[in-house]
């Protein structure tokens, strides 16, 4: 289990328990749906940001059922899936500068690019994990609108289980001119990124910048 980023190691705990996936669990799952398939999708309007979400979950439920789930090395294949296909498709540079927010003036290029690296190991740990029950999804594509600050769109999707109630899911996308990247998911109203900001705010205020900075280098190792 990946230690820091408490939100994600509850995740993760909670994945690993019977009959107890959360709602983060699904938001998790769908947003690592959302990083595979092709990145070359214009990003030109509503239509296309929609297609990049909806084009790319099938696909990415047939990579993952071809990994045995009984396998020793299940865990470690579907890690390396995510690792692989996460980063041409999620925003990290963006994702974390949101996450340190008032702490990124005072942070140093060295101290940003640790807290990028921590934050993709913990995203891969927990979406690897929550895709583990990809089949047991449906997803529903309800519907998407250009945002004009910054540049970019939020797609609104729900996401079914069977016996579970319906949650409704919201992504938020950047333009980068001939494609978008996942920046932000947002469920029930509740943002991921601000979520985690919360929780490395308090971190900061416990060990300070520095302190926190060095942990995520040992951890790296």
């Amino acid at each position: 289990m990946v230690v820091g980023f408490g939100g994600i190691v509850v995740l993760e705990r909670i994945l690993r328990t019977p009959g107890r996936m959360s709602r983060l669990a699904n938001v998790l799952f769908t947003l690592c749906v959302l990083m595979f398939g092709s990145s070359a999708v214009a990003a030109t309007d509503a239509s296309s940001a929609l297609d990049f979400v909806r084009n790319t979950t099938e696909s990415i439920r047939t990579q993952f059922g071809l990994i045995d789930p009984a396998a020793s090395d299940a865990q470690q294949r579907r890690e390396l899936l995510v690792d692989d296909k996460l980063a041409p498709l999620f925003d990290f540079a963006t994702a974390s500068r949101l996450v340190l927010g008032k702490y990124w003036p005072q942070s140093s290029p060295e101290q940003r690019d640790l807290v990028e690296r921590a934050l993709r190991r913990r995203l891969v740990a927990a979406y690897s994990a929550a895709l583990a029950g990809a089949k047991e999804f449906s997803v529903g594509y309800v519907g998407a609108r250009l945002r004009k600050k910054p540049q970019g769109a939020l797609v609104r999707t729900r996401i079914e289980r069977p016996g579970r109630p319906r949650i409704e899911v919201h992504y938020r996308l950047r333009n980068r001119g001939d494609s978008w990247r996942v920046v932000d998911v947002v469920v029930a109203g509740v943002s991921l990124v601000v979520t985690q900001r919360k929780e490395f705010y308090d971190r900061i205020a416990s060990v300070g910048l520095p302190e926190l900075t060095r942990q995520l280098s040992a951890e790296a190792r």
